[in-house]
């Protein structure tokens, strides 16, 4: 009697979100809440767009959207080039427009792709109004933000995986084999964007194995060879339209060192202690909070019965929010500490998030409609003074880090295990207090804040158009067969005026410390970790062990903002005994800083005469 009466509920649930999934109505609204209010809200909040300075990854993406092809002939294939479903697109798109319109196509493109996807897979669940609270979370979340907005690949496999996630959602009611090829096409789109993105990949089929396993046990051969049709349709295409650089297997056998560094403890090398990023890192707070409620809440229900769609996305918000930092104890990672890798833990908690808010929301009358677009325009109100909120509780004395907000999340959570969650404005009093803890958890984040503008910080745009302006200058100034390697005196950008925090980033390897600066963005045009000649220039500099030095095929290019360093820079190049010439300078002028960038060619030997270098 007890399985019968679930297994109605399952048929129940079934029927209504077939329901949702095919009515027409609503489309309006859906519109306005999976993709005009966010669109808008991306164009017109106090956030950056555009690449930070210092930060070398987005730089090298940059130059690869703009040269792929080149840089691929020239340097070979590695783990950045590989990522041809991230790259492709910008590259398509600088094609056919000049790099800014590009650049905000491709932001605005991802964006809304991902959101889209998430809100049509949440409706044909869960209904609207969840489906409203989780794409609102989603789409004014700091994180999903900077995602989308720096440059790096994180933007792109998350919304590959978030259309993996609606294409199996249609086919959770459709039973069509098409959504199960279109499925596997997202999944190979989101793991050649971040080989990583195969755990987040994992952790959504997971949820639709536990939610449709009897139609997955009774086909299993459609579901596998549906998912696997589309994903090697996806890997034809890329061999195919990448035919001239030699895409295919072979080529991911630059990938091997990067694997096996990531199984014997490299990112250990990255590590801070644990106590320097984890209590401000307040954006692991949701994923604590929505896993617990889910958990403490079947345990409330036990008595009623599970809905298998609970089990499941308890089961996945929970394997989400411990997966990777079990990988990061146990291998030394780096996945939790740093926000490059927290797109990563986002399908999972937007899984969560929705079935959590679908139990919690009022199931009946006005007041759910009402409660979700109210929740929606919280997070619109705090992602965009999230600035000026976290300043005010900073100020205030009051200590709001991630122990804090778990320990708000576990105090709900244990309310919701009473027999006080069966009283429908309990649940909806415990649902608005989830809501505020992750909205101040996006808030009081601190390695996000770079997203916001605030005064005295200078517009990403600047940066991006510098990186424009000294890759035009590479493409006209700089022949077929040379080399630029880049030289420059990596701090003298961010000590230039004090501003060394927003001007630079630093990074952690072993027992060192770099100070990144735009310079290194710059040379990161050229992939960077090839392409660097000198990162320092010292007075009476010897040059003579310095590597390339006698290439007769490289061209130097130096990069200041003192017009005194180049001569210096000449000289020691002159006292090594190299030949060479000033090919081109130029000056970047910007509304907050100017930067000059000279070509310098060398032809190996020279007599060490003024005539032999300048």
């Amino acid at each position: 009697m007890h399985s019968q009466f679930i297994e109605e509920r399952e048929q129940n649930d079934r029927a209504a979100s077939e329901a949702t999934a095919y009515s027409a109505s609503g489309w309006l609204f859906d519109v306005v809440f999976a993709g005009l209010l966010p669109a808008l809200f991306l164009l017109f909040a106090p956030i950056q767009r555009f690449m930070p300075a210092g930060w070398v990854d987005p730089g090298i993406y940059f130059g690869l959207s703009m040269d792929y092809f080149d840089i691929v002939k020239t340097y070979g294939w590695d783990y950045h080039s590989l990522r041809v479903s991230f790259v492709l697109p910008n590259a398509l798109a600088n094609m056919l427009m000049p790099p800014i319109p590009a650049r905000l196509i491709v932001v605005f493109g991802f964006y809304l792709l991902g959101l889209f996807a998430l809100y049509d897979g949440i409706r044909i669940l869960w209904g609207r109004m969840p489906a409203v609270v989780t794409t609102s979370f989603l789409a004014y979340s700091p994180v999903y933000l900077l995602a989308n907005t720096a440059g790096y690949v994180d933007g792109a496999y998350l919304a590959y995986l978030l259309c993996l996630f609606a294409a199996l959602a249609r086919w959770s009611v459709s039973r069509q084999t098409f959504w199960l090829v279109v499925a596997g096409m997202f999944a190979m789109l989101a793991i050649l964007a971040h080989t990583l993105a195969v755990s987040a990949a994992g952790l959504v089929i997971l949820f639709f194995l536990i939610l449709r396993w009897e139609d997955i046990i009774r086909r299993p051969f459609r579901f596998v060879l549906g998912g696997l049709a589309g994903g090697l349709l996806t890997w034809l295409f890329f061999v195919v339209a990448l035919h001239k650089i030699h895409f295919g297997i072979s080529a991911f056998s630059a990938l091997r060192w990067i694997v096996n560094a990531s199984f014997t403890g490299f990112g250990a090398n990255y590590r801070h202690g644990l106590m320097d990023w984890l209590p401000v890192t307040t954006r692991h707070a949701p994923g604590i909070v929505v896993s617990l409620t889910l958990i403490l809440l079947l345990l409330a229900r036990r008595s009623e019965g599970f809905r298998r769609i609970e089990v499941a996305a308890a089961v996945v918000a929970f394997a989400g929010a411990a997966l990777f930092p079990a990988y990061d104890l146990s291998l030394k990672g780096v996945i939790t500490q740093t926000i490059f890798y927290a797109g990563l833990a986002v399908p999972a908690l937007v899984i969560g998030t929705a079935s959590m808010s679908a139990i919690l929301l009022p199931q009946a009358g006005n007041l759910r409609p009402l409660l979700a677009i109210l929740i929606a325009l919280f997070f619109i109100v705090t992602s965009w003074f999230a600035p000026a909120i976290s300043a005010f509780l900073s100020t205030s004395g009051l200590n709001v880090d991630l122990f804090v907000l778990t320990a708000c999340g576990m105090i709900i959570g244990l309310v919701l295990l009473t027999p006080l969650q069966k009283a429908q404005s309990v649940r909806t009093a415990a649902l608005v207090a989830i809501v505020i803890v992750c909205g101040l958890s996006l808030a009081m984040n601190r390695d996000s804040r770079q997203l916001y503008k605030t005064a005295g910080t200078i517009d990403n745009l600047e940066y991006f158009r510098a990186a424009a302006f000294v890759r035009d200058l590479l493409k006209s100034g700089v022949p077929t067969g040379r080399i630029p390697l880049f030289w420059f005196q990596r701090d003298e950008f961010a000590a230039r005026d004090g501003r060394s925090r927003e001007l630079a980033r630093t990074l952690r390897f072993g027992d060192s410390e770099f100070v990144l600066t735009l310079y290194d963005t710059l040379a990161s045009l050229r992939l960077w970790h090839r392409s660097l000649f000198l990162p320092e220039l010292k007075p009476d500099q010897s040059l003579e062990s310095a590597p390339f030095l006698m290439n007769a095929s490289v061209t130097v290019v130096f990069i200041d903002q003192d017009k005194a360093k180049l001569q210096a820079a000449i000289d020691s190049l002159r006292n090594a005994g190299v030949s060479c010439n000033v090919a081109d300078r130029s000056t970047f002028h910007s509304q907050s800083f100017d930067i000059n960038v000279t070509l310098i060619e060398l032809h190996g030997a020279g007599d060490r005469t003024p005539a032999s270098c300048g």
